[in-house]
């Protein structure tokens, strides 16, 4: 499926691939009966969130969303785990040569890991 992706925007199979990783967060004022409610720092009336990892390719023109994953319980936000799926995940089927993100993702044990 990727190849095919990167194929129709004309990223080459040996072309070496910069990674945009981040965590987006959508309020949530409901009950927190699903597992994809995670806790916040309160704002706006609300300490519960949905929040999501995403991966993204960047190209000279283009940002192609990848990947995008539910922080849930079973899944939790952790910078490590994120990164180790990602390599994992990518790896196999591109040649990554920067992975682009804030600087909650790089403490001491994910450089360690890169």
């Amino acid at each position: 499926m990727i190849k095919i992706l990167f194929k129709s925007f004309g990223i080459h199979k040996n072309q070496k691939i910069k990674i945009l990783i981040d965590i987006t967060e959508f309020l949530y004022y409901g009950k927190e009966t699903i597992s994809i409610v995670t806790g916040t720092k309160p704002q706006n009336n609300t300490h519960k969130s949905i929040q999501f990892f995403t991966e993204s390719v960047i190209t000279e023109i283009y940002i192609i969303p990848i990947c995008i994953k539910a922080i849930t319980t079973d899944y939790p936000r952790k910078p490590k785990k994120l990164i180790q799926d990602l390599l994992v995940t990518l790896s196999e089927k591109i040649d990554i040569s920067r992975i682009i993100g804030d600087s909650y993702f790089f403490n001491g044990e994910v450089k360690e890991l890169l």
